[in-house]
């Protein structure tokens, strides 16, 4: 994932050693999209968070991950979202 910042990174008096602009991150992004078994649901406490939940699954060795490599449309602004819009009438009409 392209990050939509730039990175700054300084030493440990604080002095900028180096930016890096908007660069593609080498880590694999949650984007909010999940599936869980049915099975899973009875690991499910009244009092859970998702996170906590997720977490209990993580130390029953039981949560998996899938890595997309499709494209992923973000929308969280005006702006992704016309972009977004645009990304999606290219397509229809590719």
């Amino acid at each position: 994932m392209q990050s939509p910042f730039g990175l700054v990174f300084a030493d440990a008096s604080g002095k900028i050693t180096e930016f890096k602009e908007k660069p593609v991150l080498d880590y694999w992004m949650n984007i909010g999209f999940m599936a869980v078994e049915k099975k899973a649901l009875t690991y499910f406490e009244k009092e859970d968070t998702l996170m906590s939940f997720f977490d209990r699954l993580i130390r029953k060795g039981m949560l998996y991950e899938y890595k997309h490599r499709g494209k992923h449309i973000t929308v969280n602004t005006e702006k992704e979202k016309a972009d977004a819009e645009k990304q999606l009438d290219e397509f229809y009409t590719d």
